[in-house]
């Protein structure tokens, strides 16, 4: 059975209106597992404060992994207005993958616990601003990372926070504390690699702790691992952390949250368009906090101006 015949009906919709009506169709993708209470709350300020004078709407919910994505290749279809990722991350990044390259606008209602795209776009975590937000169909055209097939629209990279991306997977628990619980206890046992990449300006092989490409400022939870990052200006930036000590540790992890670790000693950037991952052979990577195991090389290409987003 489609997932759109077994939608949940807890909204009365509006019927479509005929052609030449002005009122936009907006398309609401909700998973229901992120944030629980937060999806309800989201739900509840869809119906209570969106224009209905202005649009129209349908919502829909994920079962599974995978089912955004086929939902917006759906919508793109029925030629909806805009499409609405409500939930987290996770969510967010597979609606945004059919939506690349298209006019058609991403709008978010933020449910999860990192939120690095709704953050770094201003988009309000608390679901009845950010459904206001979404009143005012302001659009925005950012950049976006291309890794592989798939498209990258925070930050991607390898090293301890793909480690720590993976090992969140299996955890079980979600939220700040979680992940704060996870960082003391990996942090002490990671052992950092050695990485041969090229960019469209220089080789660099060297060891690293982290090794990002930021598109955006931070990865979420406002930890900022890219500070002079921009979403559209064309370009990737390049973020390593040398290997440390896990004693200063603490101060890494407060300059991340302080948007400072670009003056940490043990921290470089650069700027690049793409980027060839050589070695190792085998890595984990993770694509907007979710990980993947994969062979090098791997290509990294900064895709300007190729998602539209609603703020």
């Amino acid at each position: 059975m489609n997932i759109f015949s077994r939608i949940k009906q807890i909204l009365t919709l509006p019927p479509f209106h005929p052609v030449g009506d002005p009122k936009k169709q907006l398309l609401f993708i909700v998973n229901p597992k992120a944030g629980r209470s937060k999806a309800t709350a989201a739900i509840d300020a869809i119906e209570r404060h969106l224009n209905r004078k202005k649009f129209d709407f349908e919502i829909v919910f994920t079962q599974k992994a995978g089912d955004a994505t086929q939902l917006t290749h759906d919508a793109i279809d029925a030629s909806v207005d805009a499409i609405i990722a409500v939930g987290g991350d996770g969510t967010v990044s597979e609606v945004a993958q059919p939506l690349v390259h298209t006019s058609l606008p991403m709008g978010i209602i933020p449910t999860g616990s990192g939120n690095g795209l709704a953050r770094e776009m201003g988009i309000s975590r608390l679901p009845t601003k950010a459904v206001k937000q979404i009143n005012r169909f302001r659009t925005r055209t950012i950049d976006t990372i291309q890794v592989g097939n798939k498209y990258c629209c925070v930050t991607a990279g390898v090293g301890f926070d793909a480690h720590l991306s993976a090992v969140f997977a299996e955890f079980g628990k979600r939220g700040p504390t979680a992940y704060l619980q996870l960082i003391l206890k990996e942090i002490q046992k990671y052992k950092p690699q050695h990485y041969r990449l090229t960019t469209d300006t220089q080789t660099i092989d060297q060891d690293a702790f982290i090794l990002t490409l930021a598109n955006a400022r931070q990865y979420g939870n406002n930890a900022y691992i890219a500070p002079t990052a921009k979403i559209d200006d064309g370009q990737m930036e390049l973020c390593i952390i040398d290997p440390f000590n896990p004693l200063i540790g603490p101060e890494i992890f407060f300059e991340l949250f302080n948007k400072q670790i670009h003056y940490n000693e043990h921290y470089n950037a650069l700027r690049c368009t793409t980027l060839t991952l050589h070695s190792p052979p085998t890595v984990t990577l993770h694509i907007d906090g979710d990980p993947f195991t994969l062979q090098t090389p791997i290509q990294f290409t900064c895709i300007p101006h190729s998602l539209t987003l609603l703020h």
